[in-house]
């Protein structure tokens, strides 16, 4: 009789706990669906909202809390414009990570430009370095060249000319280079130099219809 009464015991206190665990997993769950929603809107959710919302505390759910609730949906915070409002906000951390990625790039012989650095982080990278490029490049360790700022117009001819010998060559095999292979090519932003791809065909002695999504044809450019 006292061993069945221990298995009854057990089976009753194994079902609590499998309930308890059922209820912890939905709960995760809900708290993950509901950043993830706000996240597609660029939001960020702090741990009062969440216990606000639910009604829990997040760290009970999550060993790390909301920074264990981000990793888990492989979000970076700090490219989040209202988390960079918050108080939790390190802006010297934040400015360092800006320098690290720098550094980084600059061992791999590229020194991001100012659209790249704002395009990667979603910041206004004036807002954390007044000095613009040039103050980056001192705070890297990086000595300043000129070819970091803005460009004169004999450097800036200098680039269309290069761009248009590149589109020629590209054209010739039946591939219409855009914005984006442009920009990865030269590390420039392309509407600096060109009003738009047409016109870079046109200078590229090219002057047929212009497919509207500028991608690979796959067939070969009469004329060329």
């Amino acid at each position: 009789m006292y061993k069945e009464l221990k298995n009854l015991d057990w089976i009753r206190d194994s079902s609590i706990s499998y309930g308890k665990e059922r209820m912890y997993k939905k709960v995760r769950n809900k708290i993950l669906k509901y950043v993830a929603e706000k996240l597609k809107r660029e939001k960020y959710v702090s741990q009062r909202e969440i216990f606000k919302k639910f009604r829990v505390n997040p760290n009970s759910y999550f060993s790390g809390g909301m920074k264990k609730i981000y990793r888990t949906l492989n979000v970076d915070v700090e490219r989040l414009s209202n988390y960079r409002m918050s108080r939790k906000f390190d802006k010297e951390k934040f400015k360092q990570r800006i320098i690290n990625f720098v550094k980084e790039e600059n061992k791999k012989g590229h020194f991001p430009t100012y659209k790249e650095i704002q395009r990667k982080f979603r910041c206004l990278v004036k807002l954390h370095f007044p000095g613009g490029i040039r103050e980056i490049a001192e705070l890297s360790g990086i000595k300043y060249n000129r070819k970091f700022a803005t460009k004169t117009p004999e450097e800036r001819e200098l680039i269309r000319q290069k761009i248009i010998k590149y589109t020629i060559q590209k054209l010739k095999s039946g591939f219409y280079p855009g914005y984006r292979d442009i920009d990865s090519k030269f590390h420039i932003n392309f509407q600096y130099y060109f009003k738009n791809p047409e016109e870079l065909y046109q200078k590229a002695g090219y002057n047929g219809p212009v497919k509207k999504t500028w991608k690979n044809s796959g067939n070969k450019i009469n004329g060329f």
